[in-house]
């Protein structure tokens, strides 16, 4: 006969389980590569569908994620706002974790990616840029390579008439 403890030990030993393991073991590279993503997208407070529009386009056009289902990006979003509220407590922390889960090539593709992610609502306020290069600071950066992005993407991001 199996001997289940009752629900709340059970959910102190499973977070004792991953407390032990270490925050990291949580993260792939699809979710360490989201956490800037959402981290950026939540920026202004708020989370417009042209963001959420945006992380699916990326996700289904790059080939870090093989071309997942939308339910399976949408879980990856849920998983990373999970990981930087629950378990970091903040943005800073959930993107310094991430750095240390990804490489230079995969940081500066992640802080692309979240620049991208903080441009698709056609409105960069003060604070949002602030928050671009605080990123670059937490994933590592080079601040000349960071600024060449937030450069190229914000051309890409010029209209008909721009």
């Amino acid at each position: 006969m199996l001997f289940w403890p009752k629900k709340k030990k059970a959910k102190a030993l499973f977070e004792a389980g991953l407390k032990a393991k270490g925050i990291d073991d949580r993260l792939d590279v699809p979710v360490a590569i989201m956490i800037p993503m959402v981290s950026m997208m939540w920026a202004d407070k708020t989370c417009h569908l042209a963001e959420l529009d945006c992380i699916h386009a990326i996700c289904t056009s790059s080939p870090i994620f093989l071309r997942p289902s939308r339910s399976h990006i949408d879980g990856w979003i849920a998983e990373a706002e999970k990981f930087i509220r629950e378990y970091c407590g903040n943005d800073e922390t959930a993107c310094r974790r991430a750095n240390e889960v990804l490489t230079k090539p995969l940081r500066e593709t992640a802080y692309a990616f979240a620049v991208k992610v903080l441009f698709a609502d056609e409105k960069v306020t003060e604070t949002e840029k602030l928050r671009a290069n605080q990123l670059a600071d937490w994933l590592q950066v080079d601040h000349s390579l960071a600024s060449d992005i937030v450069k190229v993407i914000s051309i890409l991001r010029h209209g008909r008439d721009g």
